[in-house]
C-alpha cells in the first residue's frame, strides 16, 4: 500500500510541469492573438485616418463651388503662389462668394498680382459688398477715392460705404466714416462712428478713429476721452501720423503759445502741402517778424488805446525766443489781462486762451 501511495504521488508530480507549460502556452497564444487584433485595430484605424487625410486633401485641391475655390485659393495663397489664388477666388466670386470677391479685389488693389483695370478691381469689390462681405465695401470705397474720385458723387459713395462697413473687424472704415461726418460739420456722427473704431489696440487700422473722436469730442464737448487725452491725441495726429489737419487743429485750438502754434502750423504746411495752411503760417511768420521791427512804434500805438497794436505786441512776446516759455507767457498774459479789463472781446479771448493752455 505505501508503495502504491509513492507511485500515485510520483505520477501526480510528473504532471503538475505538463499543466503548468500548456497553461503558460495558453497564455502566451492569446497574449499573441489580443496583441494582433491590437496591432489590427491601430492599423485599420490608421488607414481610416489616412484615407479621411487624402479625401480632406483631394477636398482642398478642388474647386467646384464658392467655399472650395476659396479654400484651394487661400492654400496657394499661403504657398505665395498668388496668380493660382487669383484664379480661384475669381472662380469663388463667380460662385458668389463674397469673401473671395474680396481676396481677389484686394489682391489687385495692393499689388500682389499685376493690375488689370480699375473696373476690374471695382467689379469684384462690388460683388463682394453686394454679398455683404463687409470688407469688399471698403475695398469699393477705396477704389473709388483712388480711380474714380473725379466721377460725380463717387467721393459721397465711397463715404457712404464706409458707414456700411464700420465694424469691430473693420476699424479702419469707421475712421474713414467719421472723418466723412466730420467733414460734413455733423460732429455728433463723426464722434459715434470714431468711438465705434477705436478699440484702444494701438494699431494703424483704429489710430484714425482715435484722432478723429478726440477731435468730434473737442467740438462737441464730450466728456470721453478727457481734454487732456484729446490734446495728446490731436498732437499725436500731426507727430507721429504727419496729418495736416491735426497739425492745423492743434496750432489753432491747443497749442500753448503762439511760438508753439507757428511751429504746427508750418507742420500742417509741410505735410498736408494745403495753400490755407501754407499761407497762414507765412503770414503769421511775417507778422512776427513786422513788429519785431516796430515794436517800439506799436507800443506806443497800445499806450494810446489802439487795441489791435496791443494784441500784436501780446502775440509778439508769446513767439519771441530770447525769452523763457514761462516769461513769454507772463509778458502775453499782461497784455491780454489789459486788454480784457478793457472788455475788449480779442483780449479776452486771447487770455482763455492762455489759460486754458496753462491748466491743461
Amino acid at each position: 500500500m505505501s508503495y502504491q501511495r509513492n507511485r500515485s504521488n510520483s505520477s501526480r508530480n510528473s504532471m503538475a510541469p505538463c499543466a503548468v507549460g500548456l497553461v503558460v502556452a495558453i497564455l502566451f497564444v492569446l497574449f499573441v492573438i489580443g496583441a494582433a487584433v491590437i496591432m489590427w485595430d491601430d492599423f485599420a484605424e490608421a488607414l481610416q485616418n489616412h484615407e479621411k487625410l487624402q479625401e480632406k486633401h483631394q477636398e482642398l485641391l478642388t474647386c467646384e463651388d464658392g467655399e472650395s475655390c476659396f479654400r484651394r485659393g487661400m492654400h496657394y495663397y499661403e504657398k505665395k503662389e498668388y496668380g493660382k489664388a487669383a484664379l480661384d477666388w475669381e472662380k469663388g466670386c463667380d460662385f458668389k462668394n463674397g469673401m473671395a470677391c474680396t481676396n481677389r479685389g484686394i489682391m489687385e488693389f495692393y499689388g500682389e498680382i499685376p493690375e488689370t483695370a480699375p473696373e476690374r478691381m471695382l467689379d469684384f469689390a462690388t460683388r463682394g459688398c453686394d454679398l455683404n462681405a463687409l470688407r469688399s465695401c471698403q475695398l469699393k470705397g477705396d477704389v473709388l477715392k483712388k480711380h474714380f474720385s473725379n466721377r460725380p458723387g463717387a467721393l459721397d459713395e465711397a463715404h457712404e460705404l464706409y458707414v456700411k462697413a464700420c465694424s469691430p473687424q473693420d476699424p479702419s472704415s469707421c475712421g474713414y466714416a467719421a472723418a466723412y461726418f466730420y467733414s460734413k460739420d455733423d460732429y455728433e456722427k463723426s464722434y459715434e462712428f470714431a468711438t465705434r473704431g477705436c478699440l484702444g489696440d494701438g494699431s494703424r487700422n483704429t489710430a484714425n478713429s482715435c484722432l478723429f473722436q478726440a477731435l468730434a469730442a473737442e467740438k462737441t464737448g464730450k466728456s470721453d476721452p478727457p481734454r487732456e487725452e484729446r490734446i495728446k491725441t490731436i498732437k499725436e495726429g500731426c507727430d507721429k501720423y504727419e496729418l495736416g489737419y491735426f497739425c492745423a487743429v492743434y496750432a489753432q485750438e491747443m497749442a500753448a503759445d503762439d511760438r508753439e502754434r507757428l511751429v504746427y502750423m508750418d507742420k500742417a504746411c509741410h505735410f498736408h502741402n494745403s495753400p490755407e495752411y501754407c499761407d497762414t503760417a507765412r503770414k503769421a511768420r511775417r507778422e512776427v517778424t513786422n513788429t519785431e521791427a516796430r515794436l517800439p512804434e506799436l507800443q506806443k500805438a497800445c499806450a494810446a488805446d489802439d487795441r489791435v497794436a496791443c494784441l500784436r505786441i501780446g502775440k509778439f512776446y508769446e513767439t519771441n525766443n530770447a525769452l523763457s516759455p514761462r516769461e513769454r507767457t507772463a509778458r502775453a498774459r499782461e497784455v491780454y489781462e489789459t486788454l480784457c479789463q478793457k472788455r475788449d472781446n480779442q483780449g479776452c479771448a486771447e487770455l482763455r486762451r492762455l489759460k486754458k493752455a496753462a491748466g491743461r
